[in-house]
């Protein structure tokens, strides 16, 4: 059931009212991200009272592994550890690493103590691994079938599998009796193979695989490109270490957009509307130290030409003009660059040829940009060289924006820092720069003509 303007109001009124059994049987058929949307649009104190009723429903897990994770980290630090071991239960074991991990060190290590031994060491297995790795976004509870199986038998464990978990299951994976993975067989082929036949005749070899260290976008970019449900996680050793959904990766992809949108303006994924003051405040005052320090840069260079500006006022029509395009063809460049090195296009071997294409775009751009405006600044002041400057200018400064957008995420890529962090910060303070540069410099060269 979809959460509508009308049930928010109903369940708000139940909250208010603190009936539980009423408000339990209008949650009990939300899904997960309706539940989450409904815990931000609350008050603290409704907060309590829903998440009392979600508790008790047994939905409380998949309320939270739904939330952002600054929601995560409120809510959990207003529940009793009781209450967390008992939302630990009703989740999968990568969902209980992502609750433990939101909260301090030393809490995490007393509930897990505390967890029952065999769900201790599935959540101890992905929490070992780094966060924004394939290894902590899997899914560790999978069935185990071996290649001398037949499909009798998985049949059977599928169906106990099916009364006792909600996660549905799309492709069965094969291995060794040392569980090195041997193949994958997907439920469709197993519905219409013969009951006796073995795993090993009936599976697909070699299938595609993500290994645990491996960035998690790494994962996003097999299952986009195979076109992939599951993806099956292994070990250096190719040994089957779990599974990551497509549900699973989509929030990492989601959060990978994100990050490069932030980030290309110098702002870190953390900053939300709801952050707190001082938090956004630290995070943007460095990247706005920068902008101020390319700032005066940009002024001191115009500031070298105060005498040709006042020799000829119109060229300071056309300053905003040349550095604005220029900046603009900059940031077009890098948003290119930035997706092509996310998705896993661009590596050494072809990075020469990628920048060559772009610079080769924005130098094309130039000529016809420079073309328009320079012909709309000679008719309209007059002067055939203004008009040739503003060519000029619009050529070079673009050029360098081109060059500038395709190379410093290629350069933060090689110094293995993300590509997009603060680029477009970088790059207009460069077009600036430059393009004030080119325009004034070459405005002096011909100032006697124009």
């Amino acid at each position: 059931m979809p959460l509508s303007n009308a049930n928010f109001e109903m369940i708000r009124r139940l909250i208010r009212r603190q009936v539980i059994p009423p408000l339990q049987k209008m949650i009990e058929n939300l899904e997960g991200a309706d539940l989450s949307d409904l815990m931000i649009k609350l008050t603290p104190s409704e907060q309590r009272i829903l998440l009392t009723a979600l508790h008790l429903s047994g939905r409380a897990g998949i309320m939270l592994r739904e939330l952002p994770e600054e929601k995560i980290k409120d809510v959990l630090g207003k529940i009793t550890d009781d209450v967390f071991l008992k939302i630990i239960s009703q989740v999968q074991a990568d969902d209980a690493a992502l609750l433990l991990s939101n909260i301090d060190r030393e809490r995490a290590a007393i509930l897990m103590e505390k967890l029952p031994a065999k769900m201790h060491e599935k959540i101890e297995e992905i929490l070992r691994f780094p966060p924004g790795t394939a290894g902590s976004c899997m899914n560790t509870y999978i069935l185990e079938f071996f290649e001398n199986m037949t499909c009798r038998e998985v049949l059977e464990s599928l169906r106990n599998w099916a009364k006792k978990m909600q996660d549905p299951i799309y492709t069965i994976y094969v291995m060794d009796s040392t569980h090195h993975l041997l193949g994958q067989i997907p439920l469709r082929d197993l519905a219409l193979a013969a009951p006796e036949d073995l795993l090993g005749k009936i599976m697909l070899k070699d299938p595609v695989t993500v290994n645990a260290w491996s960035d998690a976008e790494d994962a996003a970019h097999i299952i986009t490109r195979y076109d992939l449900v599951s993806v099956p996680v292994v070990d250096e050793n190719h040994r089957l270490l779990g599974v990551i959904m497509i549900d699973d990766i989509i929030d990492t992809m989601l959060e990978s957009v994100a990050d490069q949108a932030f980030g290309m303006q110098g702002i870190t994924d953390e900053d939300r509307l709801d952050s707190p003051v001082s938090k956004s405040i630290g995070s943007r005052f460095p990247w706005m130290m920068i902008n101020l320090v390319t700032a005066f840069i940009a002024s001191s260079v115009v500031g070298l030409f105060e005498g040709s500006i006042q020799k000829f006022v119109a060229l300071a029509t056309f300053m905003p003009i040349v550095a604005g395009l220029g900046g603009n063809t900059g940031t077009q460049a890098l948003a290119v660059m930035v997706r092509s090195l996310a998705l896993g296009e661009v590596d050494p071997k072809t990075a020469r040829n990628a920048i060559f294409r772009q610079i080769l775009i924005s130098l094309s751009l130039g000529i016809m940009i420079g073309i328009i405006t320079g012909g709309i600044a000679m008719f309209w002041k007059g002067s055939p060289y203004l008009g040739l400057v503003i060519l000029l200018s619009m050529i070079i400064n673009m050029f360098i924006g081109g060059l500038v957008g395709t190379g410093v995420p290629l350069i933060l890529k090689a110094l293995k820092q993300d590509p997009a962090m603060g680029g477009g910060v970088l790059v207009t303070a460069t077009t600036d720069s430059m393009g004030f540069l080119c325009f004034l410099g070459i405005s002096t060269i011909f100032i006697n003509h124009l």
